[in-house]
């Protein structure tokens, strides 16, 4: 499986929602995972959650359909 890498901190805990494609987080990246399940609640007992990065995903796939999509070119990672 490809995926790309990122710089981590080491003794980061991804947070995600509960979504099947996350489950192997840590066997491919060795990192610790935890959920939020979102059928119960939107932030953990310990005030995480993952509202901010699908904001910004949700402002992002807006402004993109008004571009009528987009290219690499538009995209620097």
């Amino acid at each position: 499986m490809k995926y790309n890498s990122i710089l981590i901190i080491l003794g980061t805990t991804v947070w995600t929602d509960q979504w099947t494609a996350y489950n192997r987080i840590t066997a491919l990246t060795g990192l610790a995972h935890q959920t939020i399940n979102h059928s119960i609640t939107f932030r953990a007992v310990n005030g995480m959650h993952t509202n901010g990065v699908e904001n910004l995903w949700q402002c992002a796939k807006q402004k993109f359909k008004k571009m009528n999509g987009t290219c690499d070119a538009h995209i620097q990672s």
